[in-house]
């Protein structure tokens, strides 16, 4: 139990109706006590969980065991003397299986850390708790020009890196196959973090990179209104930027998979008839719908944090045929997201990608995948791969464009690439966004290690004296992601870190090795054998997390990041 003699006053106390004295008592006392700070979270939480009555769900029980590092709870904590306190609770509280769900759930919140920050969370202005942002000396970030700029005038040029998160999902034994063998996405979204994508390793990691912004990629079903994780999601991104932005590194809060089509089952989807494939925020109401009401609550949470850089409302997005709209419908779409968010939040940056493909209208010519060849639409609304930025009538806008170019080449290893074409790429976006008004812009790139160090260096100084001479704000794609034997090493493989995470399920301890054949099998063809005795394997145990080959790309990034604007 807490021993701290105010408990009882914070008990008693309506936080709704505090005074300003009262507030800054409260404040003062929970910067220095730890007991009252978790206790006070703890019923800000609960409080707004009960009062809307929260549905049961039967999955319950198996989605917290699931959430859970066995590791992480072996040893006693404070958080589990946290039940005796809620225990004196109960009276006041409502008796539902809902109430239940809350409790578990600040259990996690409170042993995770969330509410370390809880001495800044009192608002004069509204008399209620919320949650700020002072510890920082980052401020909110503006446009100005074709410059980001600082409070301060300053110019600021983005150089980040980007955390994808894994926010594609995961396979799920038993749901996977069943959609595999429909012909959906196989991979499931997730609808909670991952615990290994952002770990205290992680976080000091990035810190001594030099960056200054991370892009922090993220599902849309993490924050979906039926997802009953979500206020815990949103305890968790906070945190994050918290921790980035005392460390004077900006988050950029980028949706990666929206509702409906997006770039990862796009793999899949892409192959498919029109008039089954699956449909995109800009041809449904409904993931529109959706889509929308996800930015206006994380707008209303994030509001006021100085941390966060902006908003990413979509990644690369598609623009459906002109039978449905065309590029008119997607502007409209892009405007009113941006429109409801700015009704919200007028202090952050939005970043507005360009289209990165669209469908084909009848008549027109596409590029077959299937056949490698070019055939004519008949309607089934083939995939042609161009690209465009469309203007949105928002302010403190940022347009963002992804830059992997040549894609044959960076991507697969094929051919080489020419500096004055890429050049001539970069400088066409930025004439564009000169003449509709002095717009800045972002991109975000890589290169895959199926290219030499030394190649990779080249094209990577290349593209940064580029984006230099233009005063181009970018995030390199991507600080790390998880390995294994079914996945490539060398195509597609952008990432600087690898982190080997199903290694208990494809590594034999007795004999030390690849657990079966086909896991062996696959290892090899996707040259993570190699990868695994070079960089994994360290005297029959396993190192979980390698840089491999990629310290002069990393001394190559902290180069371009240290040079000023």
């Amino acid at each position: 139990m807490m021993k701290c003699s105010y408990i009882d006053e914070l008990i008693n106390c309506d936080v709704d109706s505090l005074s300003n004295e009262e507030s800054e008592k409260i404040k003062e006392h929970i910067k220095t006590c730890r007991d009252c700070r978790n206790f006070l979270g703890a019923l800000m939480i609960s409080k707004n969980y009960i009062a809307k009555e929260p549905k049961i769900d039967k999955y319950f029980y198996t989605k917290v065991i699931n959430a859970v590092d066995s590791d992480r709870y072996k040893k006693s904590k404070v958080s589990f003397r946290v039940l005796g306190l809620l225990e004196r609770l109960k009276p006041a509280l409502k008796a539902s299986f809902g109430t239940l769900a809350v409790f578990v759930s600040v259990i996690l919140l409170i042993t995770s850390g969330v509410f370390d920050n809880l001495g800044n969370l009192i608002d004069k202005n509204k008399n209620k708790i919320s949650y700020s942002d002072e510890h920082t000396n980052l401020t909110f970030l503006q446009t100005k020009g074709q410059n980001i700029v600082t409070e301060d005038g300053e110019i600021f040029n983005i150089r980040g890196i980007t955390l994808t998160n894994n926010f594609w999902g995961n396979w799920v034994n038993g749901e996977s196959e069943k959609l595999q063998s429909e012909g959906k996405e196989p991979i499931i979204r997730p609808l909670v973090q991952d615990e290994w994508v952002l770990t205290e390793d992680d976080f000091e990691r990035i810190k001594n990179m030099g960056c200054n912004t991370v892009l922090y990629d993220f599902n849309y079903q993490l924050f979906a209104e039926d997802n009953p994780n979500r206020e815990a999601n949103l305890e968790r991104l906070k945190q994050h930027i918290r921790r980035f932005s005392s460390m004077d590194i900006y988050t950029a809060i980028m949706l990666m998979a929206p509702p409906g089509l997006d770039s990862a089952n796009d793999i899949r989807e892409k192959y498919k008839h029109g008039s089954v494939r699956l449909k995109s925020v800009f041809e449904d109401d409904t993931y529109y719908e959706q889509w929308v009401n996800m930015w206006k609550y994380l707008a209303k949470e994030l509001k006021d944090f100085k941390g966060v850089a902006g908003y990413g409302i979509i990644n690369q997005p598609r623009t459906p045929t002109d039978s449905e709209g065309g590029v008119e419908v997607f502007r409209e779409r892009l405007n009113n997201v941006c429109k409801e968010i700015r009704k919200i939040d007028k202090k952050h940056i939005i970043f507005v990608p360009e289209y990165n493909s669209r469908e084909a209208n009848p008549g027109e010519s596409y590029f077959d995948d299937e056949t490698q060849s070019y055939i004519i639409d008949n309607g089934e609304q083939g995939i042609i791969w161009e690209r465009g930025l469309v203007k949105v009538d928002s302010s403190n806008v940022v347009y963002l464009f992804h830059f992997f170019e040549p894609y044959n080449f960076v991507n697969d290893g094929i051919g080489d690439f020419d500096a004055s074409t890429l050049e001539s790429q970069v400088k066409n976006r930025y004439e564009w966004a000169k003449n509709i008004g002095n717009a800045p812009l972002l991109t975000e790139y890589g290169i895959s290690r199926i290219n030499s160090v030394d190649k990779r260096l080249e094209w990577l100084e290349t593209v940064h004296d580029i984006f230099n001479k233009y005063g181009i704000s970018a995030s390199y794609f991507q600080y790390k992601t998880s390995v294994g034997a079914y996945i490539s090493m060398k195509t597609g493989f952008n990432a600087i870190y690898g982190e080997y995470t199903d290694w208990r399920n494809e590594i034999s301890l007795i004999p030390f090795g690849f657990a079966s054949e086909g896991i062996a099998s696959s290892a090899k063809e996707n040259h993570f054998s190699e990868a695994f005795e070079e960089y994994y394997r360290k005297n029959n145990t396993i190192e979980t997390i390698s840089i491999l080959d990629n310290q002069p790309v990393l001394e190559s990034l902290q180069k371009f990041w240290k040079q000023k604007p």
